[in-house]
């Protein structure tokens, strides 16, 4: 038996191969995407922290020229400054809630004079990152300048109130000028350190990028080299699989009596083996790799039920198990069994079609013989005198000769099938008791039983005759 190798497509084949090195270029990719939106998302920090201290100062400038002025212009410039901070503020506690409304800190960002893009990332970076070394103390930082900012927020107020009502008491505004400007030096060295920290930030997220890149790029490669050992491996065993396979069926083949053959549907070209040459004569330039080649080798008789079969397997994929008759080179024609199957496209057409070729000639004959001694052995028994009934080994009749018609009054197709006894009804002529089974005795002694007298038989219209029987075994 041909062992058969379940082989995948070309583009799998070729896509198990590369997989590996597609997988390791992806994820580097997805790292490298990674790496670029944290780097993206620190850098907007500091975009937006730089904003912040621009705003923070511009708002003391503005709060120093409204105690100067009293020009309400001032104080909204203040106003407008400060509310940058204030904007960063709110995102910032928004975000540091068990369940953030992004919406709202996303709002905060976009107050505060961050970039819309650059926002999602900030979040992003603030929620996965929010408990990192550097990126925690930033916050930190960030939150203590945050308080600073309210108490300047209460420091203006109270500038505002003091120059609204009227009051214009110079020392208490100078005293509130103090504070706002010894707030603004508190301020300088937390903007100081918020920068410092997301720089230092940055410069070791990207070392540690790097390196993550660095070694999942070493892995990916180790990962990808080993799949691609093993799949060679697995190359190479299937290549010595089908080696061993071809030599398997190559002795299977030329060990055997069968001829095989493949026919392509789609150009009419046929391949035989070998064998099939043998079989009938012909080299393969004589017999040609057509199916005219093949059909002017057939019998006339057998071209149209050839062609039937063909069409039936094709059409309906019905079996296809046929005998014909071939002219051999000799001018002989001998009978040859082919069987086959086809392969079939995905929508459901035959595409190809192959299978096998046996010389069957002396199979035939045999049949023919087997046949013709069993057409004697008829004529024989339907010309003796006597009545011959054969039944098999359960007492059922097989066969009733016409002799045998005329005397039990059963016709061979009204007996068929039915026990001996109901056939063939005999009784003792003395005694009117039944007349034991010849069948049963025949089939327990393994011998010829012969009763000459005392026999009646019972005819199916009631009329007895009196016979001689006897009963012998059939032996295959």
């Amino acid at each position: 038996m041909r062992q058969i190798l379940n082989f995948v497509p070309a583009s799998r084949r070729l896509l198990q191969i590369v997989w590996p090195f597609l997988a390791v270029v992806v994820l580097l990719a997805i790292l490298s995407a990674v790496s670029t939106s944290i780097m993206s998302s620190v850098r907007a920090y500091v975009g937006g922290e730089s904003l912040w201290s621009k705003a923070q100062k511009e708002s003391v400038v503005a709060l120093n020229r409204y105690a100067t002025t009293h020009s309400p212009a001032e104080f909204e410039r203040y106003q407008a400054a400060i509310a940058i901070p204030l904007g960063d503020r709110r995102a910032r506690e928004e975000l540091d809630r068990p369940a953030p409304n992004l919406a709202l800190a996303r709002q905060g960002f976009i107050d505060g004079g961050n970039h819309p893009d650059d926002i999602d990332g900030m979040i992003t970076l603030f929620r996965r990152f929010r408990h990192v070394n550097y990126i925690e103390r930033a916050i930190g930082i960030w939150t203590k300048s945050d308080l600073e900012i309210e108490q300047l927020g209460e420091a203006a107020l109270r500038l505002h109130t003091l120059i609204q009502t009227g009051a214009r008491d110079p020392a208490a505004v100078q005293d509130e000028l103090g504070e706002i400007n010894a707030i603004n030096a508190r301020l300088t060295p937390l903007e100081d350190a918020f920068s410092a920290t997301l720089g230092e930030a940055s410069r070791k997220t990207q070392l540690l990028l790097g390196a993550v890149t660095v070694f999942v790029a070493t892995l990916l490669i180790l990962v990808g080299i080993l799949l691609s050992r093993r799949l060679l491996e697995r190359s190479t065993e299937l290549e010595n699989a089908l080696r061993v396979s071809e030599e398997r069926y190559n002795l299977a083949v030329s060990g055997s009596n069968d001829g095989l053959w493949d026919w392509n549907v789609l150009t009419g070209n046929f391949y035989f083996s070998p064998r099939c040459h043998e079989l009938v004569g012909y080299s393969e330039q004589e017999m040609g790799n057509t199916v005219v080649a093949f059909i002017s080798l057939l019998h006339p008789d057998d071209r149209e039920s050839t062609r039937a079969a063909t069409s039936a397997h094709l059409r309906y994929n019905a079996p296809f198990d046929l005998e014909f008759r071939c002219r051999c080179k000799s001018g002989e024609y001998r009978w040859f069994r082919a069987r086959g199957r086809s392969v079939r496209n995905p929508a459901g057409w035959a595409v190809r079609m192959a299978g096998s070729v046996t010389d069957i000639t002396d199979r035939k004959q045999t049949e023919a013989q087997i046949y013709a001694e069993k057409e004697r052995a008829q004529v024989t028994l339907a010309s003796i005198a006597d009545s011959v009934i054969t039944t098999n080994v359960e007492g059922r009749v097989e066969y009733v000769n016409p002799i045998a018609e005329a005397l039990t009054g059963w016709k061979l197709r009204e007996a068929r099938g039915l026990p001996l006894s109901t056939v063939c009804s005999m009784m003792d002529e003395a005694t009117r008791q039944p007349i034991p089974d010849p069948v049963a005795r025949v089939l327990r002694d393994d011998a010829t039983v012969r009763v000459t007298s005392n026999v009646v038989l019972l005819r199916r219209d009631g009329v007895e005759i009196a016979i001689d029987q006897s009963a012998a075994p059939i032996r295959d």
